[in-house]
Parts: structure tokens; sequence; C-alpha cells
């Protein structure tokens, strides 16, 4: 499936909807390269514990997608920690025009 969706050059709207395994998601770096131009919307709806909030901002920090504009992390228990790491990574991207946080296990 990583591999199918790293060769893809015309998704403008990425929704994950299962867990890809922590250091996984890093493997989604080669795809963020490819479409740095065209991806706009990038929605995750599965568990973000720190190992994966790490490996999103890895992935995010390194392959610095100039067109997404939107990304939705609901509902994934993210932590106070995983969302520090993962805005860390996104310090350069100002173009992002949504961040979508709600349900998660912020400032609790």
């Amino acid at each position: 499936l990583i591999e199918g969706i790293n060769r893809n050059r015309s998704i403008n709207r990425l929704c994950i909807g299962t867990d890809l395994g922590g250091v996984s998601f890093r493997n989604l770096t080669p795809f963020f390269r490819n479409n740095n131009d065209r991806l706009a919307q990038l929605d995750l709806r599965f568990e973000v514990g720190l190992e994966c909030a790490q490996s999103i901002a890895f992935a995010l920090d390194t392959s610095q997608c100039e067109s997404l504009e939107e990304i939705s992390i609901e509902d994934c228990n993210l932590s106070d920690e995983g969302l520090t790491v993962i805005a860390t990574a996104l310090r350069t991207y100002r173009q992002l025009e949504d961040l979508h946080l709600k349900n998660n296990n912020i400032g609790l």
C-alpha cells in the first residue's frame, strides 16, 4: 500500500484511517516529496501516539510539502507532546490555512 501511494503523483487529498504503525509513516516521505505541489489536504483518523507523531513530523519536515493547506488530526488521542513535535515540523508551512485538532488529549 505505502509503495503504491509513494509512486502516485496526482493525489491532492490523503485520508488515512488506519494506523500505519509508528515509524511506518516515515515511509511516506517519498509521497510527500513527489506530491509537494499537489497535496492540499492531509486527514489522519487513527490513534497518534508519540512515536507516530514523531514519524509524521519527520515526513512533513523533510518533504516541505508546499501545497499543503489543511491538516486534520481529529479524534486521534494526540497528546500535548505529540502536538508539539508535529507543530515544530510545521513551523515553515506558511501556506497552511487550517489545522483541525478537536477531540484529542491536548491540554488535559
